[in-house]
């Protein structure tokens, strides 16, 4: 995990974090294959103060992890060079981009012919945006919505180079290259999933495989390279049948109402759709916090697709306005549970809760219905406060009852001096199992599939233990 803090001439701060996790892969038993995505994530960029640099490279192939590293070291190496000598963020980025793909095809302790990588990075200066792109990684923003003024919605700032494209895909036909999925070569090649980030290609009009196979690119003869992009660093291979490594340039100023940036692999938006991104970042105070939920959902999603993961990166940087210099979200940070919809279902959460530990028993309330089946977003900074409320309410109704209880009727008293000793040793070892509650909970979080099943194994040991003492 890595952290900074930019602050903009607007009085408003960028608070960044990025994130980058390992693929699992089944049959690696001895872990032997690398992480292929690199991230970089950079302040006072070629000596100046309040440029900042991102980017995120996901590399492919047999060397893709070495491809892509070599991009995180050399790229902005260059660029900075070009930098120091010039105002000319477009094309320090593009010349960047093009003396590094040489430089990686000269490496001769790099085999590139068939391995590479993707490109996007942001300069950032000031408020404005200078984004390079080769491939299929994403940069996004999210904005509050017009509609209610609360609703993160994503924006993506860069076309991505696929071989869905027409253009992209005209360009290498014309260079001799076949366009094609691979079961039109093998007929036993295996199918690809249908990503959300795929549909929301079609949205956008693209010619798309609607099966959900892979198109790639191939010799007029044989099964070479079987390159999955029309632009890429390094497939060598690929060059000479029109993949090429030019970026596309897209420049983004920052407005008001744009809270979120983010940069990030396929890892997470082959399943996790732009708009779903953002409403995940819209429950986090925080972007570290953020990236933790977004890789660790992406995973899951993953796993439960392919029995195998990708690897996953993320870049995520919150923006705060001059009236909020914390940098956090205004829409994560805010109490949804004080609209009227909010404080119906409060209320009526709270009620149930209480009732229900009243009627079965319980010492403490099933709050956790409050949150797993709440109609309206939480985020959670207002989980924790409204768990904490119903908690506090249920213990105080319960110790004023027993008071009241305890001056009417004497017997109804049942503490004793002699047991003091006692009361404080479960008050310590109470406290103590808060404490690792919690810890295992944080550990469970945004895996609502994790705690539904903790919950029924909790739910049916209690049943069965007061059919045991009931018999």
């Amino acid at each position: 995990m890595k952290e900074h803090v930019t602050t903009c001439s607007d009085g408003s701060n960028i608070r960044w974090a990025a994130l980058s996790q390992k693929g699992y892969y089944p049959t690696d038993f001895n872990r032997l294959k690398k992480n292929q995505d690199s991230f970089d994530l950079q302040a006072n960029v070629a000596g100046r103060e309040g440029k900042h640099f991102a980017a995120v490279f996901d590399g492919h192939g047999t060397t893709g992890d070495v491809c892509s590293n070599f991009a995180k070291l050399h790229i902005l190496k260059e660029f900075e060079s070009t930098m120091r000598r010039s105002e000319n963020a477009a094309s320090a980025l593009r010349d960047a981009h093009e003396v590094v793909n040489q430089a990686l095809h000269d490496d001769k302790s790099i085999n590139d012919e068939k391995s590479g990588t993707t490109s996007v990075c942001v300069y950032l200066d000031d408020t404005n945006l200078c984004i390079a792109n080769v491939g299929d990684s994403i940069c996004m923003v999210g904005k509050i919505g017009a509609k209610d003024g609360r609703t993160l919605e994503a924006k993506v700032l860069m076309k991505e180079h696929t071989l869905t494209d027409p253009a992209e895909r005209q360009r290498i036909e014309s260079s001799g290259g076949r366009v094609m999925k691979e079961s039109q070569i093998d007929s036993d090649a295996a199918q690809t999933h249908a990503s959300p980030m795929r549909k929301f290609r079609k949205s956008l009009s693209l010619k798309e495989v609607d099966d959900g196979e892979q198109l790639r690119v191939y010799a007029a003869k044989g099964k070479n390279p079987g390159t999955a992009f029309s632009r890429s660093l390094g497939d060598s291979m690929a060059e000479s049948l029109g993949v090429i490594a030019e970026p596309d340039i897209e420049h983004y100023a920052l407005r008001a109402e744009d809270r979120v940036v983010i940069l990030c692999s396929d890892g997470i938006s082959d399943f996790i759709a732009p708009d779903e991104v953002m409403k995940v970042c819209s429950l986090y105070n925080n972007p570290a916090d953020a990236c933790r939920a977004l890789v660790g959902e992406a995973y899951k999603r993953w796993i439960s697709s392919e029995d195998r993961t990708d690897d996953i990166t993320i870049i995520i940087g919150f923006r705060g306005s001059k009236s909020d210099p914390s940098g956090d979200i205004p829409v994560a940070s805010s109490s949804t549970a004080l609209t009227t919809e909010g404080k119906i279902w409060t209320v009526g959460m709270g009620f149930a809760s209480g009732f229900l530990g009243g009627l079965c028993g319980i010492r403490g309330p099933p709050i956790i219905l409050y949150f797993l089946h709440a109609p309206i977003k939480m985020s959670k900074a207002v989980q924790k406060g409204n768990g904490a409320v119903i908690t506090a309410a249920n213990v105080f109704v319960r110790v004023l009852v027993y008071a009241i209880k305890s001056a009417v009727d004497e017997k109804h008293n049942q503490f004793a001096s002699d047991d003091v000793p006692l009361y404080v040793v479960i008050a310590i070892v109470s406290i103590g199992g808060v404490a690792i509650g919690q810890d295992i909970f944080q550990m469970m979080k945004d895996s609502q599939a994790t705690i539904k099943t903790v919950l029924c194994f909790l739910l049916l040991l209690c049943g069965i233990s007061l059919i045991i003492s009931g018999a």
